[in-house]
């Protein structure tokens, strides 16, 4: 009997939160999706590489998993690595500028301009839609057909689960 009302709970909470959920999905190629995808595969990649120093033929062995998940061949998660890396750092010197700008703004008494806030906006999604490009038309991955399999899997099955995650963890840092 507790096992029914077990599950009858889980599917009443189910039915709740999936409308809750989907009903703000971002688009799968939204910049928002695509700069968390990137981070997530940064931290894969090092998690990896740690993997791979301390256990060789662990970090093969998990190596491979991965490209199986992402769909790809072993030899392009480290392509994929590559762009990531340099995506980040370029998004973190951004945001750096940004922080700069500000603060000289603020440091003059004056509030930044607008205009200048949406240049910065405008150079980190060129910076974004720079990593896709990379890997989608024969830049880092081997072709844009490995790309699309990748994309797939990370952007559009998991899309639902991670804004989820998203909301939920924005729902709990409120006040």
């Amino acid at each position: 009997m507790k096992r029914v009302n077990l599950i009858g709970v889980m599917m009443a909470f189910v039915s709740v939160m999936f409308p809750i959920c989907a009903q703000q999905l971002p688009q799968p190629d939204s910049p928002e999706l695509l700069a968390m995808f990137f981070n997530f595969h940064n931290r894969l990649s090092s998690a990896l590489e740690d993997k791979k120093t301390n256990d060789v033929a662990g970090g093969a062995k998990t190596e491979e998993a991965i490209a199986r998940l992402l769909k790809v061949d072993v030899a392009e998660v480290p392509k994929i690595a590559s762009v990531t890396r340099g995506l980040l750092a370029d998004l973190a010197t951004c945001q750096n500028d940004l922080k700069s700008f500000v603060d000289q703004s603020r440091a003059n008494g004056q509030e930044p301009d607008p205009s200048d806030l949406k240049q910065f906006e405008q150079r980190r999604l060129d910076l974004i839609d720079t990593a896709v490009q990379q890997m989608n038309h024969g830049g880092k991955l081997s072709g844009a057909q490995a790309f699309q399999q990748f994309h797939s899997v990370l952007l559009i099955a998991h899309r639902p689960f991670i804004h989820c995650r998203i909301s939920n963890s924005v729902a709990s840092d409120s006040p």
